[in-house]
């Protein structure tokens, strides 16, 4: 059963690397697919290979890549529990309240953005 999962790593790596070998040559790639490849291939290491090490610096990568986007920073960093979990696990309590602080930050921004646009609506009405 963790071949399988090898297996699915290493493919998933390979995909990585061919979008990223896409963008350098120009070429426009679908972002959320790069990052929910990132993501995928966290929980991968995280959950099945028991390799948080990998899984941390492909988190953190997905959260660059994020970043890069206009229409994926709409939306919270998760990747951020996921962070924070590997940091617990590590008994490094201080880096795990950190991006779980971050997180929730983040959560209270998107929530102050949408209360701002409700009442906008409602006032224009």
């Amino acid at each position: 059963m963790t071949s399988d999962y090898v297996t699915t790593a290493k493919l998933l790596e390979q995909q990585v690397k061919q979008i990223r070998e896409r963008t350098l040559k120009g070429e426009n790639i679908n972002l959320p697919d790069l990052y929910m490849k990132y993501f995928f291939l966290a929980q991968v290491y995280m959950r099945k290979l028991n390799k948080p090490d990998e899984a941390l610096s492909k988190y953190l990568e997905a959260n660059e890549l994020r970043k890069t986007s206009k229409e994926m920073s709409k939306f919270p960093s998760l990747e951020f529990l996921y962070v924070g979990e590997i940091y617990e696990r590590k008994n490094n309590f201080s880096k795990a309240i950190e991006y779980y602080r971050n997180l929730l930050k983040e959560f209270a921004s998107l929530w102050e953005k949408e209360s701002d646009t409700v009442s906008i609506i409602m006032a224009e009405d």
